[in-house]
């Protein structure tokens, strides 16, 4: 293998375009004997998990590997590219559920998040928003289905990450900010208070991290868009405040104590903030 790469510098141009076909065909050999060794024997499935992860690792090495193709533009290009990401993020994750693999499920997170990044494939944000919204359900529906609320914790802490540092290079479009925020906040705040599409009675400490880290960040980026609009800032702010009234008001008997104070507090909030926006 060492001496093998001085014969790709009689291929000519195509010397990469072999090396990179080799490390597809290596690592999808590594993902299929993964595959077999896990359905063999209980004992081999954490060794297994191992190759299956290194199958995901390889795709995306290769995938970067691509976009500095200079000779072929159609096999560097960042729609390629991000497509490939898109393919090989998808089917880890399918990977993760199938094996509740751990280490399969954080991969296919940082891997789908961050390698757009490298390919400057998240142009100002506008798909990739969409594209990092999918990952993060997908990952927290895989914490669900494997039971590892770790990957909850830290896709919340990539998400909210990535949005801020792509909002802070790139400036979206309001609206379209507007709607892509709303279903991130939201988004979180579901695996905040529900657990098998239930309210959950009480609330742990980290969800509670979790939970007024998620609302400063929605007040905070909002008024931050909308300082020069205060009018539409508090009906937006109305607006959220109604939509957490709803489950309070229709399941008031069925809500713990610290649930219904917990979104008084959120519904108080942004009333609070409201008022003087408007």
């Amino acid at each position: 293998g060492y001496l093998m790469q001085s014969s790709f510098q009689y291929m000519g141009i195509y010397a990469d375009v072999v090396k990179i076909t080799g490390g597809f065909i290596c690592s999808s050999i590594a993902g299929i004997i993964g595959l077999r060794l896990y359905h063999r024997d209980k004992n081999l499935q954490e060794y297994a998990s191992a190759l299956l992860s290194l199958f995901v690792v390889l795709n995306y090495l290769l995938i970067y590997f691509m976009s500095d193709l200079g000779n072929f533009p159609m096999l560097s290009s960042a729609f390629l590219g991000f497509s490939l990401i898109i393919a090989n993020t998808t089917l880890a994750i399918y990977i993760a559920l199938r094996f509740e693999t751990k280490i399969v499920s954080v991969l296919s997170l940082l891997g789908g998040a961050f390698a757009p990044f490298y390919l400057n494939a998240t142009n100002d944000g506008s798909f990739y928003y969409f594209y990092l919204w999918l990952l993060s359900a997908a990952s927290c529906y895989v914490s669900h289905r494997i039971k590892w609320k770790t990957l909850q914790y830290l896709t919340f802490l990539i998400t909210i990450g990535l949005l801020e540092t792509t909002i802070f290079y790139n400036s979206p479009n309001q609206l379209l900010f507007t709607i892509y925020y709303h279903l991130f906040t939201y988004l979180f705040f579901y695996v905040v208070f529900f657990k098998t599409n239930r309210i959950k009675e009480k609330l742990i400490k980290v969800d509670l991290i979790i939970l007024s880290t998620n609302l400063s960040i929605f007040l905070l980026n909002h008024y931050t868009l909308y300082k020069n609009d205060l009018n539409i800032l508090g009906f937006i702010f109305l607006a959220n405040a109604l939509l957490f009234s709803t489950p309070l008001v229709k399941l008031w008997s069925q809500l713990s104590k610290k649930i219904k104070l917990i979104l008084l507090l959120i519904i108080g909030s942004l009333v609070g903030l409201a008022i003087p926006s408007l």
